[in-house]
């Protein structure tokens, strides 16, 4: 109907809008195809609007394909058309884009330059959404910089404006990404908190992915905090958690999780009943690597037990992955400790 009204402009749309399609069902070279031609369309009849939402189109293939050079170069020119028309919510858009552009190939300091322009337009334009969503990216890139301060007083910002927007979900991503901070700085009880407030909204939305996770945290968290008794607690009801979700992986990490519970209060026989079933999954799901390390694992639970030939079993089982693996490290260290229960049993 485009092409028969003689309607280039009609037509570049429509090939843009079959272009998001192909796009959003990761059909990357076909979308490209049909972003290239409307671009060309938009330029026969110098839409630059057109020709900048095809240029952006296509800077979002690119990087999706991992073409990031390409990527940044048709966003400076999407950029550059935007500006020409004076379009500040699109600018804040590629010029937000950018700043991801930069920090995908961990140029942060680039990146952190780009957000702020983005920020500053996103602030100007009162759109409040695309304001939390730089200031999370600010957030995470002073976190990749190790720039823990700068870091806190971005994800604290946001936390403001999702309260403002009332978006439950944003507060708790916001929560989580702080409680990681105050872990990686050592303060423990602090992380913690802000983890338990997370795991709250988390439960209030009803999302058992995200409390299974937060709560495996909020073992490691409990474990580091010397003396408590909560480790197992939140482990256990993460693995109850990843059950329901029929998630065989996170349930054998899980399991996992609990043995590295067991073994260091030296319940050895409970963390053997764990790791047996963590081996099993690990089995289904084709990890070699993770069953050599459970196996490995279960080895030295029945090597502190003296139980030396069962250890034996599994050292060997473990062995065997190793070396198809090519994991020289973790041979080394196998060769070893059955060397050792050998001497154990022989002597």
């Amino acid at each position: 109907m485009c092409r028969e009204l003689e309607d280039r402009n009609g037509e570049a749309i429509a090939l843009r809008a079959l272009g998001d399609v192909r796009y959003k069902t990761h059909e990357y070279g076909e979308a490209t195809r049909l972003y290239e031609h409307a671009l060309t369309l938009s330029r026969e009849f110098e839409d630059r609007l057109g020709e900048a939402n095809s240029l952006r189109d296509l800077a979002d293939t690119r990087n999706r394909t991992q073409d990031f050079a390409e990527a940044a170069r048709l966003q400076e020119q999407a950029l550059a058309l935007y500006r020409e028309l004076a379009d500040r919510s699109s600018e804040a858009g590629a010029l937000h884009a950018l700043g991801d552009l930069r920090y995908t190939i961990h140029e942060y300091l680039e990146a952190a330059q780009l957000y702020e322009q983005a920020l500053a337009l996103y602030q100007e334009l009162g759109d409040r959404i695309g304001e939390a969503r730089v200031l999370r990216d600010l957030g995470r890139t002073g976190n990749a910089t190790d720039d823990y301060v700068e870091a806190t007083r971005r994800y604290e910002q946001v936390l403001a404006v999702y309260g403002e927007l009332q978006d439950r979900r944003g507060e708790a991503e916001v929560l989580t990404s702080l409680g990681y901070i105050r872990m990686a700085a050592g303060d423990y009880p602090e992380g913690a908190r802000l983890h338990e407030q997370a795991l709250a909204l988390f439960r209030e939305l009803g999302d058992l992915s995200d409390e299974a996770r937060i709560l495996r945290t909020l073992g490691y968290a409990q474990l580091l905090l010397e003396g408590s008794s909560d480790t197992a607690r939140f482990h256990e009801q993460a693995l109850a958690l990843y059950r329901d979700l029929g998630d065989r992986e996170n349930q054998a990490q899980s399991l996992c999780d609990i043995d590295a519970v067991r073994y260091r209060a030296r319940s050895y026989p409970e963390a053997v009943t764990s790791y047996e079933q963590a081996v099993a999954l690990y089995r289904e799901l084709g990890d070699r690597k993770s069953e050599a390390d459970t196996l490995r694992e279960l080895g030295d639970c029945r090597y502190m037990t003296d139980d030396h030939l069962e250890a034996i079993t599994f050292y060997e089982q473990a062995l065997v992955l190793y070396r198809e693996l090519g994991n020289q490290e973790s041979e080394t260290y196998v060769r070893k400790v059955l060397s050792r229960c050998r001497q154990r049993v022989e002597g």
